[in-house]
């Protein structure tokens, strides 16, 4: 079971092999502390792996992998939500009818989406095809 960023990190090399260091790379960051700036390279990252070897990983796979992508801190959650989906800023204000200035403060961190808004996105993104995960209003 992928419970986490790294969890996800060690197990991408088993479908994307040419990505082996890589993931080996960032690791080595996040276990030395430099969490925040490296999560979120991390989460790019891996949401990269997903779109270019989607094929190759199992949808029960890619499911725990985005799981364990939105179990980042709480500051960078909606910024997960917007990379995994592939949608801009702009595109995201437009979609959810959100200030621009509100989405960019969330997407860098500098304030946190409330985790009510954070969830009701992520709701309607899986829902339309945005986000390949099988998700209830319950999640």
């Amino acid at each position: 079971m992928i419970s986490n960023i790294k969890d996800a990190l060690i197990l991408i090399p088993e479908y994307a092999p040419d990505r082996q260091q890589e993931c080996a790379d960032l690791l080595r960051h996040i276990e030395h502390g430099d969490t925040s700036l490296y999560t979120k390279k991390s989460i790019t990252r891996l949401s990269e792996y997903l779109h270019s070897y989607s094929p190759a990983i199992p949808d029960s796979v890619r499911h725990d992998i985005i799981r364990a992508m939105l179990s980042a801190p709480e500051t960078i959650v909606f910024s997960t939500i917007r990379i995994l989906s592939g949608l801009t800023q702009a595109d995201m204000s437009v979609m959810f009818n959100i200030p621009k200035r509100t989405i960019e403060n969330w997407d860098s961190g500098a304030r946190a989406c409330p985790e009510y808004v954070s969830s009701l996105i992520l709701y309607r993104l899986c829902n339309e095809g945005y986000i390949d995960l099988p998700i209830s209003p319950a999640e």
